[in-house]
């Protein structure tokens, strides 16, 4: 009779175990179509100001992914309001060269996302110095920038308003898998009467 009962148990408990590493896989969930053939691809939980949870580099476009639902209930969110509109959605950051240019971006909502596409272009011959690489440090999406740091992501916002704005940033340590709290700091700017 206990042999049953706890050969149940154990049963219980090995699916208990199984559902919760299924559900830590999820992180980053979403697969982005050729995601495996990318320059680098960046987790995270998607407990951030932006609703963020991925974004993978290719060396043309980058796809950044945002939690629908985390990115709607954020004071940061406002995603939608890209939805259907084509270019001047996001920007691409790149270090080294002297000249480069977003040719298409577009946010498309898939499966419960927000799915960010910045398709750019630049040519060599404008390295600033011929002989450091060109990096992907970096993408915009709708004023909120995203910078990449090898993985420990950082996050920026800046609400303009009268003669200040109010500036907003967190930080993700890869390695510890947790976002800092949100800092704030409001930025007065110069008033120049005339």
């Amino acid at each position: 009779m206990k042999t049953i009962k706890t050969k149940k148990i154990q049963i219980v408990l090995v699916v208990i175990i199984v559902g919760c590493m299924l559900t830590a896989c999820e992180k980053g969930g979403y697969k982005v179509p050729d995601e495996k053939n990318a320059d680098a691809v960046y987790t995270c939980t998607d407990d951030n100001m932006f609703g963020l949870e991925k974004v993978v580099v290719f060396p043309d476009k980058i796809i950044t992914v945002f939690d629908k639902k985390a990115s709607d209930n954020s004071k940061f969110g406002g995603l939608e309001r890209g939805i259907n509109s084509k270019n001047n959605i996001s920007y691409v950051n790149l270090s080294n060269l002297s000249e480069y240019k977003t040719t298409e971006s577009e946010i498309i909502v898939e499966k419960g996302k927000y799915v960010c596409i910045t398709e750019f272009t630049y040519d060599e011959k404008n390295k600033v110095d011929p002989d450091k690489q060109i990096e992907i440090t970096g993408v915009d999406v709708m004023e909120r920038r995203i910078t990449f740091n090898g993985g420990n992501l950082k996050l920026y916002y800046s609400q303009a308003g009268g003669e200040c704005s109010d500036d907003y940033w967190q930080e993700y340590d890869s390695e510890t898998d947790e976002w800092s709290e949100i800092g704030y700091e409001l930025v007065s700017w110069p008033y120049y009467e005339e």
